[in-house]
């Protein structure tokens, strides 16, 4: 997949954990906000240097521009780290949880098939497809 893709599905992975897993997490918000790839109708997200973010944390797992589902995960991974490590907010309990999942975990494997969708659903069809679950 894409590193677009990627940021997308990690969009909607971390989505998933803020309104489902979270309950509501203030500081999770933070990053979703930030990160929002269906904020501006051109599909960028709201923060500019977000996507800049994730290529820099891409770069830690490989070189090149397309990535399997396992360094999609571990990029995601990296990416809140560097929030955490550059901006000082407090997301151990994420990382801890992302850490104790796998790139296996059906969630995961949700948002990825979603995300290399053509185009990605909206956040809100993602929404939707988890309240029937």
């Amino acid at each position: 997949m894409s590193l677009r893709q990627a940021y997308i599905a990690a969009f909607y992975f971390l989505d998933f954990h803020y309104y489902v897993e979270a309950k509501n997490d203030d500081l999770l918000i933070d990053l979703l906000s930030s990160m929002n790839p269906f904020f501006w109708t051109d599909g960028r997200p709201l923060n500019s240097a977000a996507e800049n973010d994730w290529a820099e944390a891409a770069k830690k797992i490989t070189d090149g521009e397309l990535l399997d589902v396992q360094q999609a995960f571990q990029v995601m991974r990296e990416y809140v780290k560097f929030y955490k490590t550059e901006f000082g907010f407090n997301y151990e309990w994420v990382i801890a949880d992302i850490t104790k999942k796998t790139y296996k975990t059906p969630k995961w494997l949700e948002c990825v098939t979603a995300a290399m969708e053509s185009p990605p659903p909206s956040l809100e069809c993602v929404r939707e497809l988890w309240a029937t679950q």
